[in-house]
């Protein structure tokens, strides 16, 4: 599983634009769908805690700095030589934005630092820049974009860690998305696209060489078009169809493989807005991906049920629930093995006891099987994060976060506790 988990919470912000349009694209679907809004209690204002802004004439500018100082017993993900170590995350953000009548518009930019303090040659710096836009061209036809390009670590939890490497594997990312959403009744009609690049750095081992990762330099298109029906009150049927175009960089990889594919996905759904308590969406159906002819070193094919949901209950003003879960399939570079199917669920809660503290909790769980090879690797990852509210200036947060990966193949097994205490400044 090339993205470690905390990666996929990451990539969640990459389409909150697009989901955000979905849901309110226009006021008829609002009426159509849900007679009230339900606010989470993470998405609560707070005007006497939240960071209110520079004004930069019609621009409004948002810097923060977030800096945590943690402590992990196994660093290296291993189950045979665990080393634990001490090391600080300074993360400065700086969010640029301005909004009109029907339109808006934002730029970000953050760096994401680690030092270590015992594993210095750890030390790395993850970085940013991101611009998103939205608009209302027509009272029921609304479209979106974002795009972010940055520079990346591979946590050593990915599966496609060498078992001596050095450091962490460094790769660029560019990404992109967007979409249309036209909704004349009681129908809607949403198209949109996404693209990723990817280009890795070489691997440094732990005698100085180098791993070459050209083989892994990829782009990913993949477009899709949704038909929803609001068939009653706060309920939406829904049919989408996606393809998933994969074209690496190189014809073969380091083993002699064709890891160039194209596939599809065709889902059916329901999406809910019922009341004031339940938002979201579940879908099944079914995906397959096509690997490029080579009969001296065939890859698998996959073909399977495909699935999702993502629901929110908001079970009081002060308790939100979410649970999230979907079928993906993720590139990986070894010897026979086409992808790693990975079935992820998760299942995550915020509580406001006070009117300045939040506690976060979250559970999950990944099933991780490598298709071309019997192993499967289990994924089972929680966390605990309480915050306090000091003024609308700063906050600190005390964490603590569980990683564990049981597996086919004993050398890969590990667990991993973090421990994390940081402030959080912002204007």
């Amino acid at each position: 599983m090339r993205a470690v988990i905390r990666s996929r919470i990451r990539l969640f912000r990459s389409c909150a634009c697009g989901f955000s349009l979905l849901c309110c694209a226009s006021a008829n679907a609002e009426e159509q769908a849900a007679p009230a809004t339900p606010v989470g209690v993470m998405d609560r204002p707070r005007p006497e805690y939240d960071a209110q802004g520079i004004a930069l004439g019609d621009w409004m500018l948002f810097p923060a700095l977030l800096a945590l100082a943690n402590y992990d017993d196994n660093v290296f993900r291993l189950p045979d030589t665990e080393k634990s170590d001490w090391f600080f995350e300074t993360t400065p953000i700086l969010r640029l934005s301005r909004k009109w009548e029907t339109s808006q518009l934002g730029f970000s930019a953050n760096a994401d630092s680690f030092a270590y303090a015992r594993l210095k040659h750890l030390g790395l710096t993850d970085w940013t820049v991101a611009g998103s836009g939205q608009t209302a061209i027509l009272p029921k036809l609304a479209a979106a974009a974002s795009a972010y390009y940055g520079e990346y670590h591979e946590g050593f939890e990915s599966a496609d860690t060498l078992r001596f490497q050095q450091s962490p594997t460094r790769y660029f990312r560019v990404h992109a998305d967007s979409i249309v959403n036209y909704e004349p009744g009681d129908w809607a009609i949403t198209g949109g696209a996404t693209f990723d690049s990817y280009s890795w750095r070489p691997t440094m081992l732990i005698d100085s060489s180098r791993v070459s990762n050209s083989d892994r330099d990829e782009s990913i298109f993949a477009p899709y078009l949704r038909l929803s029906y609001n068939f009653m009150r706060g309920y939406q049927a829904f049919f989408r169809a996606s393809y998933d175009g994969r074209d690496f960089a190189q014809t073969a990889d380091r083993f002699g493989y064709r890891r160039s594919s194209n596939g599809y996905r065709l889902d059916t759904g329901l999406a809910i807005a019922f009341g004031d308590t339940w938002r979201g969406e579940a879908f099944i159906g079914h995906l397959r991906q096509n690997f490029a002819n080579n009969p001296a070193a065939p890859l698998p094919d996959v073909s399977a049920l495909d699935y999702g949901a993502d629901i929110t209950w908001y079970a009081s003003p002060d308790v939100t629930m979410h649970f999230m879960a979907s079928r993906s399939l993720s590139d990986i570079v070894l010897p026979g093995v086409s992808v790693s199917d990975d079935q992820f669920v998760r299942l995550a809660g915020d509580w406001q006891p006070l009117s300045n503290v939040i506690l976060q909790g979250s559970i999950g769980y990944v099933n991780s099987q490598l298709r071309g090879m019997p192993r499967t690797d289990q994924y089972v990852s929680g966390s605990l994060v309480v915050r306090y509210l000091i003024n609308r200036f700063a906050s600190i947060q005390a964490a603590y976060y569980y990683n564990d990966r049981d597996s086919d193949e004993p050398l890969i097994r590990f667990r991993d506790d973090t421990l994390s205490l940081g402030v959080n400044l912002h204007i």
